[in-house]
């Protein structure tokens, strides 16, 4: 009898004991995860950024261009980068205002540092930087972009005039769709968030001969070769990180995943193509000799 009770008391023990340790560990782990990771900052940069494109777009219509032109109080001409227009749903309506003000300098703004542009593995704390870029399409021919090639376009808006088109998220949901087209990367060489240049804010995609391609591929050549400063030349604009073997990237439905840097490039080309069938060259041609206007995009092959 003695020793049923011995041994009871012993399981209660054993019981406490492994209570106690859920409770220790159920207060331990929230505080080592409470802190969340480079990966996971990234993204959730990145997706905050991809909202703020998504509820312009839902206000106005269309996306934002590159750049666009407009008019202050004074009559004064502006140009307004990408950025500019997302201020207010990044909840940076000040620095909106300010970069609006009549006695505020023509074609600047204020040099503010900006979290959510950075990606915690990209390390820049000086200037207006960003981690982020936006899908330009194929490189600019004077201006002659096609709503095909790629989400964000040059559009300068001048006394009621426009140039170029803004592409909309009707356009990309009638051909490619949106949860295959991409809006937003990361990328290592991009400048400022206040840039309005598409190789400097934008990643892009070309019919590129074959040998170009270890150059422009995701986190191929010339990768970081200019951190954080104006890297002229459409090899500097492509997804780009510091991700052990993959870049961050946001689709034009808002979902963020991971884009392995072994993708095939042609790939890359049809998920920066709202409308890949429709993608057209420098001449305003379909594309060929590049398997982009004949052939669909598998899903099998986003990894």
């Amino acid at each position: 009898m003695r020793r049923d009770a011995t041994f009871g008391q012993r399981v209660a023990s054993v019981v406490v004991l492994v209570i106690v340790g859920l409770v220790l560990m159920a207060m331990f782990f929230p505080a080592v995860n409470g802190k969340p990771s480079a990966t996971n900052t990234c993204r959730n940069n990145l997706r905050n950024v991809a909202f703020a494109v998504m509820a312009y777009e839902d206000r106005h219509g269309n996306y934002p261009g590159f750049f666009e032109w407009d008019a202050n109080a004074k009559g004064q001409v502006l140009w307004r980068p990408l950025v500019y227009n997302l201020l207010p749903d990044l909840e940076r309506q000040d620095l909106y205002e300010a970069w609006n003000r009549d006695n505020h300098p023509q074609n600047t703004c204020p040099g503010v540092f900006m979290n959510i542009f950075i990606c915690p593995s990209d390390r820049q704390e000086t200037g207006t930087p960003t981690s982020y870029v936006f899908n330009g399409g194929r490189p600019d021919d004077e201006y002659l972009d096609n709503p095909a090639n790629g989400v964000f376009v040059h559009a300068a808006l001048a006394g009621g005039k426009t140039w170029n088109y803004n592409n909309t998220k009707a356009f990309i949901a009638e051909h490619d769709g949106t949860a295959t087209t991409l809006l937003v990367s990361e990328n290592l060489d991009a400048g400022n968030w206040s840039d309005w240049s598409e190789v400097r804010c934008g990643f892009l995609w070309d019919d590129y001969p074959k040998s170009v391609w270890p150059q422009v591929k995701i986190n191929g050549d010339n990768k970081g070769e200019s951190p954080g400063q104006v890297a002229n030349h459409a090899y500097f604009a492509k997804p780009t990180s510091n991700h052990a073997g993959y870049v961050n990237v946001a689709f034009a439905d808002g979902h963020v995943r991971p884009l392995s840097e072994t993708i095939d490039y042609t790939v890359y080309a049809h998920l920066c193509t709202p409308w890949s069938a429709g993608a057209r060259n420098a001449n305003d041609k379909p594309i060929v000799n590049f398997p982009l206007n004949t052939q669909t995009l598998d899903e099998r092959d986003i990894r």
